[in-house]
């Protein structure tokens, strides 16, 4: 038996072991007769049976290759029926999901996963004792390892729809399928009836789920990660992959792929013979292009891919599919362990009234009045409207770099957040001295992935070490009363020496022509107001990065 092929019939230390009684019969040719019986008016019901069915057929001994790939293509149909049902429940559903939206992923995903399972087996089974393909019904076997590979993706899709690690055996299952068939030269080899449109081949299934985790997609939200399938999809062809050290054309656009292990791309290479090399150059290529032929407009949607079809991107997900392109190939920023805890504020309104001390309407009436009292700020808690929607959320900082923080959260603040969400963050404050102004950072959530307990690990990009309560305003509505929009300006180490930076604001309150900057200095006690025109640099979620335009 060669490697490979004891890899594909082992199902790993994750394995699930059926319950006693699963209800599969013994005689796999009443099959048909036992699902007819199923309790199909009870969807909960017809998907536990059928889910511990699987597990059964996945695991049972003594059944040969041929008979268990039949029965796995019985029960494929009833357990596709169940899964749309059920996926109902968590699709489309706002986050974080309920407990019953979670348990309904968590089922749809080990349905796939165990279908999954039984294929491979199956295909493993009708192959020879020493792994060689059968004479005459290959096509079976090509068939069985492209199912196989289908059902583990649809696995992995479901964890990142839900925006949860993926369970145990989904990527060990892909990588082993997927080895077995490049073994036996049928990786590249389309099934009389592939599983997919999209994916057809073993090969294809594998790399679209590579270049999806390579984009991140829990920076995506479920619409936007369905268009990231399709266009992986579409770029899979144009990837290689093959043994490490045999890609001398993939420059800097590569990611290491284990060959046999139970985690996604990436990582350290320690023995190049059980790694792989993905060389995803044409996909980041076409990705740069497209941001540089717009000059990374916000507003753009863009035509992205190669052939007769082309798919439409917002020019927001382009650039969010660079960045983590750029952070896979190589990161830029060292990340250093964590352990404290920080305070964070969510979204611009809460953000605007800690750095200024003050409800937005009153702090436009002091920069307007050139007003400054900087008296009682303890008085924050019961000041006003925006108080309300200012609280402080503890977050531990599991690790850190230049480039951001990755939190662990608990509080049911941030764990509603979403990702493009404005957060601001800032040191703990010792109760003697609640109340009391402080610096705080500014970040955008970039990823969010929920834990079955409840809590939330959030990926924060920081935008600026620095930044100033203002609020802009056309220049000939200065005395109307609701006519200013409230708004973060962010300094960097770069601004510093120009006399402002970059604006923050919400997108439903972008200010269009030549606007005023209401300001308050607090350390130098005088009011700004400046006049001057502003253009959209970038686009963060539900906010807009603006910047000055130079005069022509």
């Amino acid at each position: 038996m060669s490697e490979s092929h004891r890899r594909l019939l082992d199902l790993g230390p994750a394995a699930e072991k059926p319950e006693a009684g699963s209800g599969l019969p013994r005689e796999l040719r009443k099959l048909k007769t036992w699902l007819g019986e199923l309790p199909w008016a009870n969807p909960d019901v017809a998907l536990d049976q059928l889910q511990q069915a699987l597990v059964d057929l996945a695991t049972r001994e003594g059944v040969s290759g041929a008979d268990r790939w039949a029965a796995a293509e019985a029960l494929r149909g009833p357990v596709l029926e169940v899964i749309a049902l059920v996926s109902r429940r968590f699709l489309g559903v706002p986050l974080p999901l309920p407990p019953a939206g979670v348990a309904a992923a968590r089922q749809v995903e080990a349905l796939h996963r165990h279908l999954a399972d039984a294929c491979r087996r199956a295909a493993g089974g009708m192959c020879s004792s020493n792994g060689g393909l059968p004479m005459l019904r290959s096509g079976r076997v090509v068939s069985a390892l492209e199912r196989a590979s289908h059902h583990y993706c649809e696995a992995l899709s479901v964890a990142w729809a839900t925006y949860r690690t993926p369970a145990h055996g989904a990527w060990l299952g892909l990588y082993r399928t997927h080895h077995f068939a490049e073994s036996v030269s049928v990786a590249d080899k389309e099934p009389a009836q592939p599983s997919s449109e999209h994916a057809r081949t073993t090969r294809t299934h594998l790399v679209r789920s590579l270049l999806v985790a390579l984009a991140n997609p829990y920076a995506f939200d479920q619409d936007d990660q369905a268009l990231l399938w399709r266009l992986s999809a579409s770029y899979a062809p144009l990837c290689s992959l093959s043994p490490a050290g045999k890609d001398e054309d993939g420059g800097q656009w590569i990611a290491p792929v284990p060959v046999d292990a139970d985690r996604g791309p990436g990582g350290l290479v320690d023995d190049p013979a059980q790694w792989l090399h993905l060389s995803f150059a044409a996909y980041q290529d076409d990705v740069a292009n497209a941001i540089d032929q717009y000059d990374g407009d916000p507003a753009s949607v863009v035509g992205l891919g190669r052939g007769r079809s082309l798919h439409q991107v917002p020019m927001s997900m382009l650039q969010q599919l660079r960045r983590a392109f750029g952070q896979r190939s190589a990161r830029r920023h060292e990340r250093l362990p964590g352990g404290h805890e920080l305070e964070i504020v969510i979204g611009l309104a809460g953000l605007h009234f800690h750095l200024s001390g003050r409800d937005f309407d009153e702090f436009v009436r002091q920069a307007r009045e050139h007003v400054i009292q900087v008296s009682d700020r303890a008085g924050w808690a019961q000041s006003g409207a925006d108080a309300a929607r200012a609280p402080l959320v503890r977050a531990e900082v599991l690790d850190q770099s230049l480039g951001g923080y990755r939190l662990g959260v608990r509080d049911e603040g941030l764990v509603r957040a979403r990702v493009g969400e404005l957060v601001g963050l800032s040191w703990r404050q010792a109760p003697t001295l609640a109340g009391l102004p402080r610096d705080w950072l500014v970040g955008v959530v970039r990823w969010l992935r929920y834990d079955d307990g409840g809590g939330v690990i959030v990926g924060v990009e920081l935008l600026s070490r620095r930044a100033w309560p203002v609020a802009l305003q056309p220049p000939s509505a200065a005395d109307q009363a609701h006519s200013a929009v409230r708004a973060v300006e962010l300094v960097t180490a770069q601004d510093e020496e120009h006399e402002r930076g970059r604006f923050v604001v919400s997108l439903v309150d972008r200010p269009s022509g030549q606007v005023e900057r209401l300001a308050l200095s607090l350390a130098e006690g005088e009011a700004d107001e400046e006049a001057m025109a502003l253009g959209t640099v970038s686009r963060a979620g539900e906010y807009l990065i603006l910047d000055e335009v130079a005069e022509r």
